[in-house]
């Protein structure tokens, strides 16, 4: 079991949620605030098996580079991802 963490922008959460949902894939979302500019982000925390991956991964980043506001811009991002990996996760 792996544990996704992904921060986006504020504005890309509620598609990301929705494909997420569409693909039965679950996630909880926090509201979050940070960078220089202290803008609104949302922190995606999503429980995932290991064959998931790369949908989740593959969602975030199509939905995010939809929306690079320069795509020719090399330092331009919308969404940082972390994976963790986690021993004796339950779900009740």
């Amino acid at each position: 079991m792996k544990l996704v963490v992904a921060i986006i922008e504020d504005d890309m959460s509620h598609d990301i949620i929705k494909l997420l949902a569409i693909n039965k894939i679950r996630c909880t979302k926090l509201s979050s605030t940070g960078g220089v500019f202290k803008k609104g982000n949302t922190t995606l925390l999503i429980g995932a098996k290991e064959e998931q991956l790369d949908e989740i991964k593959s969602i975030i980043k199509e939905t995010s580079n939809n929306r690079l506001r320069d795509p020719d811009d090399g330092d331009s991002y919308n969404a940082n991802i972390f994976v963790i990996s986690l021993k004796g996760s339950k779900r009740f």
